[in-house]
């Protein structure tokens, strides 16, 4: 199934078929809601915005807190400015210091879980 222009985004060269295959996995309405709040990141990540900025191309779209981790995650694994999305979302979703814990081990802070103490 080829891919409609809104799920169109910049990828890491040899990473188009990868992305694809996780648009046609998604096809599912919360999937899909993934799928296009990533495509509107990327989109705007593309257009030389901040990462702040790009993270708030999908505002209005009505993702949750968990689909909002996803979209990090996978802007952090196919776009080419991946990285410093990842970098900057860790530290924006910190509570304490698990955002420079994140960075360090390369991983990406899901909102949707919580640290109770």
């Amino acid at each position: 199934m080829a891919l409609e222009d809104k799920e169109q985004l910049t990828v890491k060269d040899g990473m188009e078929a990868e992305w694809e295959e996780s648009v046609n996995k998604n096809r599912d309405p919360y999937g899909y809601g993934v799928v296009l709040a990533t495509s509107l990141v990327g989109k705007a990540l593309d257009e030389g915005k901040s990462p702040e900025e790009a993270d708030n191309a999908s505002d209005g779209i009505g993702i949750t807190g968990f689909m909002a981790g996803c979209v990090a995650h996978w802007i952090a694994h196919y776009h080419p400015r991946g990285e410093e999305f990842r970098r900057w979302w860790n530290k924006a979703m910190q509570i304490h210091d698990e955002g420079e814990k994140a960075n360090e081990s390369g991983g990406v802070l899901n909102p949707a879980l919580l640290n109770i103490g």
